[in-house]
């Protein structure tokens, strides 16, 4: 994984990585908890295939809307977008240096811009929330020289 593998130059170098599609394609904004919007560009056959379908599957279906509807409380209770708090998260990564966040149209653009003054409202209480909702923390790597492990990145 890259945060066990990079996070060595992350550390030495001050610097992080640059991350694709930090909402998972429209999926974290809460968009497609019912269906898929008709004007959505996920409505077409390759869009759904790479960003709906690996979300909906029946294993995944229900943790997953359980998910963003966790992320949309943390962020009604922040008065903001759930995208918003979804990139102020990525923004409070120490190993996220920039992310391509590929916005349709200059109102969205915009909107998601918000997330640079939301990011400054995520204290730690708040990012654990996130964290327990995700429960996705990478594993963290082992340090070969005492066997133990490093503390996690985030």
């Amino acid at each position: 994984m890259v945060e066990k593998e990079y996070a060595p130059i992350f550390e030495k170098y001050h610097m992080g990585t640059t991350i694709y599609s930090p909402l998972a394609g429209g999926f974290l904004t809460g968009k497609f908890l019912n269906e898929i919007p008709k004007e959505s560009r996920t409505s077409s056959h390759l869009f759904k295939r790479a960003f709906y379908d690996p979300y909906m599957t029946e294993e995944k279906k229900e943790t997953n809307i359980a998910r963003i509807k966790g992320l949309k409380e943390i962020a009604d209770a922040l008065k903001c977008t759930a995208a918003q708090l979804a990139l102020a998260w990525t923004l409070k990564s120490k190993d996220v240096s920039s992310a391509i966040i590929g916005s349709a149209n200059t109102k969205k653009l915009d909107e998601n811009l918000v997330a640079l003054q939301v990011s400054k409202l995520l204290t730690p209480e708040i990012l654990e929330k996130i964290e327990k909702i995700f429960n996705n923390r990478p594993m963290p790597a082992i340090n070969w020289r005492t066997g133990g492990v490093y503390p996690p990145r985030r």
